[in-house]
């Protein structure tokens, strides 16, 4: 079985709009990203092509050209080897713009890993045609992607014709007084420079520091220029263009050859008024890179390793104790395993010892290691030399898996060409075919493979712990290499300068005679602060160095991957913060560079309402331990800051948990399912009126059979189900429950205590009898259903003290295990069940005080692995429902339903009506429209989340045109509160106003219950 991060991302919802093709009568095309802040203008000026790139009206690009040296030497495949029908030569002279077409895409998709959760895909395409003036019959497109995270662009060949690419003519011209990070390798440091004189060239990515535009207040601006997608290509390194001050160019490693139809790599510009934002923005890389292509990834997990130093046995027996002791996930035999790793005659299919790491032979019974983590629980990573790689991998890939081995660290890869970029990325494939994960190190940097294979974990690429690089480097890094996506640094702890006599430790291998240059606190933050879904920990250490120091427990419980990440200050080279968050817990680094530095911490980004208990760990000289780092426990909320008083070179970390108590003692006010009092005196107002529509809804209400106060119960019953053996109790607890809901409203409505007695004298008798909602198919639809009529009625009545803890027992024993059980399951409904079930658990948490319901409820609606979540039952860009293939009933249902869970989080203050870019608003645009008798919606098949409801080939027209009274809710919000438009939504409240009884579900009424203006 699948886990639920690859369901949810293998059942990603992709929609594209039509595409809109313009023959341009000036060879000009303006480009926005979605919220306007990247403007882009690609035009032809005297037979060049030129671009310029401007975020929040400044200018970041100035004019720059566009071009690429596509084939000299090579001919078309259609041609005649003897004939002089020679392919395309240069695209730089000679050019103009034939036409542009144009797409939008709005994707929400969620990683198997990652640092957050889910990530919003959403940008504008455009296809740039451009043609040789003295060749019409050859096009090369530009195709342009705006997202609201940067600019990215790349070339597609679109013929057959052989490809010899030797050079990209692109330039980037910044403002003049840029300078930008140069760094030569990608394990080297990094030096701030002017753009001119450079010694060699700049590695990826190429962090530009941009002077001030002037103005009062305004600070200078950072660009980022990078690649993505670079897994057939040569790698490119940037240099300074020698013909045009302030411009950057590639400089490519070698040729490319290829064979049309073909795209290059994007090229990508970002940029920002903070450095954290291109931190926080790094996932474009990853949107640029295709889906995943990996259908089961359960297997993938990332998690802690420490690597065996010893190469013995008993040393690694050791390891997998200290490992299962500190909450790590992997051990790891690095190089010498098999052999030294340089040599030809290694042979990685056996362990037979490097005498330079363990001069006894016998010293490593791997079998016995391997057998022994697993009884354990503890994944083997085995490390690999490129030599041996290259020579044996189809034989070690089946082996390893025999053996039961988790992943291969790839070690001294072959970096730059072609062939190698592309054969190193074959090989992580091949990997994913045996199950293992893999972890490159050395010159490789990323440029988001691993959305398409998550079984790449982390790389190198960087230059980290092995190097022994100070402080200031360490905090320049964030802004530079981590923009990219994880790296593996290697965490140390314990390799440090204790006392006059320390010397480092020389033995099994480990000859760098260095020690780390940061305190042990700064060395905890980075298990933040870096990402890395294999957190590689204690690096030059063995078990027997650790005296089981109290702050090693930040290491214990800190995790590898994220649901939320926030930068929360920083400057280049200076300090930096980050809070990340796993489930209900966030974990905060911070790291100074090599001065003493005070901080105040901000935890605005904590939930409000919610006390957390935080532990921070900081250096502290007075402290006894030798890692002299102190603990402190406090209680903090969104309005605390943390003073942080950094040691030189230096570091906090902290971890915070809610307080259990907090938790549940938090109390909701009441009432607010989805209304509070301050609603029901605006009724009140409009009914005294009798003059609006309001009014008539309320009439409409008022007059209905099941809101009478004399109302002739049908029940109770012993057992309530909507199928199977007691079905026949059906309508009749249907009836019953709309009862209690509508005497509910009408007693606040109007104090006529009658109605509040019929409502209780209905909920108590169930209470009395009602013992289970038998395991059906239907159950949880059912316990959604009249689950909401029942809380809400509770939630309205709560004051009538005397019944209530009945009624409340009888929810909580009947109705809540079969809604929790929902959740428990793996997916099997379609969309409409989900938000049902939802709605009526968030209601039930807001009733209970139980703000852990409230958020689990809120969580699967955004992110959870389900038809029924925004993410999956609405597609982003046309708004078509996961059900439109069913009929236009169940569609109704499901986004009613949606826009109640909606209601009740607004209540809260909590905005999920603006989720993924007020895609619910495109749902109802969507089914009106439709339902109102228009042809013209588009449709598309699509997998979803069960891979049971796959054949609908067409929209369905069943139960179209019968508008349900589900509109006025959601026209109240986004029409009324938010001013924005909703042109069909407002034709069917038309049809349909006043709103009235809802049959399916509450809340119905809507008229009267949901116009605030």
């Amino acid at each position: 079985m699948t886990d639920n991060r690859q369901l949810k991302t293998g059942m990603m919802i992709f929609f594209l709009s039509a595409l809109f093709f313009n023959p341009l009568i000036a060879g000009e095309i303006k480009i926005a990203s979605p919220d306007g802040n990247y403007q882009m203008r690609v035009y032809d000026r005297e037979e060049q092509v030129y671009y310029t790139v401007d975020y929040k009206n400044q200018p970041v690009i100035l004019e720059s050209r566009l071009g690429i040296s596509s084939n000299q030497a090579g001919r078309a495949i259609e041609s005649d080897a003897a004939s002089d029908n020679k392919a395309v030569g240069d695209w730089l002279n000679g050019l103009r713009i034939d036409s542009v077409s144009e797409k939008t895409v709005d994707v929400a998709w969620a990683p198997v890993y990652g640092e957050h959760s889910m990530y919003i895909d959403m940008y504008r395409e455009y296809t740039v045609d451009l043609q040789q003036i003295e060749n019409r019959g050859k096009r090369l497109q530009i195709i342009v992607r705006a997202y609201n995270q940067g600019i990215a662009f790349h070339y597609h060949f679109v013929g057959n014709e052989y490809l010899h690419i030797t050079q990209e003519f692109t330039q980037f011209t910044l403002p003049e007084g840029t300078q930008a990070y140069f760094t030569p390798r990608a394990q080297a440091k990094y030096e701030l420079l002017p753009l001119k004189n450079w010694q060699g060239e700049s590695e990826r990515p190429l962090l530009c520091r941009l002077p001030s535009p002037g103005g009062e207040g305004q600070r200078e601006r950072f660009v980022l220029l990078t690649e993505a997608e670079m897994t057939n290509y040569a790698r490119t390194k940037f240099i300074p263009e020698k013909t045009k001050s302030n411009t950057i160019v590639g400089s490519m490693y070698g040729a490319v050859d290829e064979i049309a139809p073909f795209s290059t790599p994007w090229r990508v510009i970002m940029a920002a008024e903070k450095a954290g934002d291109l931190i926080e923005n790094n996932f474009l890389l990853l949107n640029l890179n295709p889906p995943c292509e990996i259908k089961n990834t359960s297997w993938i997990k990332p998690g802690k390793v420490m690597r065996e130093v010893t190469l013995s046995t008993e040393g690694g027996k050791n390891l997998v104790d200290f490992a299962v002791k500190r909450n790590l996930q992997y051990i790891h035999f690095d190089a010498g395993w098999y052999g030294p790793e340089g040599s030809k005659e290694s042979d990685a299919t056996k362990a037979n010892l490097d005498p330079a790491r363990n001069k006894n032979p016998n010293a490593l019974d791997l079998q016995e290691v391997i057998r022994y983590a697993k009884s354990k629980n503890i994944g083997v990573i085995l490390y690999v030399n490129q030599r041996a790689l290259y020579q044996q991998l189809d034989e070690i890939l089946p082996l390893y898996k025999s053996w039961g081995v988790s992943g291969i660290k790839f070690g001294f890869v072959q970096v730059g060409s072609q062939f190698w970029t592309k054969w190193l990325h074959d090989a992580v494939k091949k990997c994913a075919e045996y199950g293992l994960m893999a972890d490159i190190h050395d010159e490789y940097r990323p440029t988001g493979f691993s959305r398409t294979y998550p079984n790449l974990m982390t790389q190198e690429g960087i230059y980290g712990n092995e190097e022994f690089p100070d402080a200031t480097h360490n905090v320049i890094l964030p802004f530079t290499r981590f923009t990219q996506g994880a790296a593996d640094y290697t965490i140390c702890y314990y390799r440090r300068k204790w006392d006059a006599n320390t010397q480092p430790d020389k033995s099994h291998g480990l000859v760098n005679s260095k020690l780390l240059k940061t305190t042990p606190a700064h060395q905890l933050a980075m298990a933040v602060v870096y990402y890395s879904p294999l957190q590689y920990l204690y690096w030059y250490d063995k078990p027997s160095d650790s005296q089981d120091e109290p702050e090693l427990e930040f290491f214990d419980r800190c995790p590898t991957v994220w649901d939320d990440t926030k930068v929360i200050h920083g400057e280049i080279g200076e300090y930096i913060t980050v809070a990340r968050r796993s489930g209900n817990d966030w974990f905060m680094g911070t790291m100074t560079n090599n001065d003493a530095r005070k901080l105040k911490i901000p935890l605005d980004f904590l939930p409000e309402g919610q006390s957390y208990t935080a532990h921070i760990y900081g250096d502290d000289p007075k402290q006894t331990t030798r890692t002299k780092v102190g603990i402190k426990t406090v209680t903090v909320t969104r309005k605390s800051v943390i003073d942080a008083d950094l040691q030189a070179s230096g570091g906090l970390a902290v971890r915070m948990e809610p307080q259990p108590a907090a938790i549940r003692e938090k109390k909701f006010p009441h009432p607010s399912i989805l209304h509070t009092e301050k609603d029901f005196e605006r009724m009140r107002k409009t009914i005294k009126d009798k003059k609006s529509v309001a009014y008539r809804s309320f009439e409409l209400l008022r007059e209905h059979p099941f809101s009478q106060a004399d109302y002739k119960m049908q029940g109770p019953f012993r057992i309530i189900s909507r199928d199977g053996e007691f079905r026949y109790t059906k309508s009749k607890m249907e009836a019953d429950f709309h009862a209690a809901y509508q005497n509910a409203i009408l007693w606040k409505l109007t104090d006529n205590e009658a109605h509040a007695q019929k409502s209780l004298e209905i909920l108590t008798a169930y209470a009395d009898s009602l013992q289970m909602i038998p395991e059906t198919n239907d159950a949880p639809l059912l316990a959604g259903l009249e689950g909401f009529k029942i809380i809400y009625a509770m939630e309205l009545l709560r004051e009538k003290t005397a019944q209530m803890p009945k009624i409340e027992r009888m929810f909580r024993e009947v109705f809540l295990p079969v809604l929790e059980n929902f959740y428990r399951r793996p997916p099997y409904t379609n969309g409409n069940w989900g938000p049902i079930v939802t709605k009526t658990y968030m209601a039930a948490g807001i009733y209970f005080d139980d703000r852990e319901m409230y958020e689990k409820g809120k969580h699967f609606y955004l992110y959870g692995n389900d038809n029924g979540t925004i993410a999956n039952y609405i597609d982003g860009e046309t708004g078509q429902i996961q059900e439109s293939g069913r009929d236009q009933a169940h569609c109704q249902l499901g986004i009613g339903a949606m826009a109640v869970v909606c209601e009740i989080a607004w209540k809260q203050g909590d905005d999920l009506y603006g989720a993924l870019n007020n895609r619910l608003l495109k749902g109802y645009e969507y089914v009106a429209k439709y339902n109102l008798g228009n042809d013209d919606v588009p449709f598309r098949q699509w997998t979803d989340v069960t891979g049971r409801y796959n054949n609908w080939t067409e929209i369905s027209d069943k139960a179209r045109g019968q508008l349900r009274p589900i509109y006025e809710i959601v026209y109240n919000h986004y029409v009324n509160r938010k001013g924005l438009k909703m042109p069909y939504t407002g034709k069917a409240l038309e049809k349909i106003r006043p709103e009235g009884f809802s049959g399916d579900q509450p809340p119905g009424f809507g008229s009267l219950l949901f116009q605030d203006k």
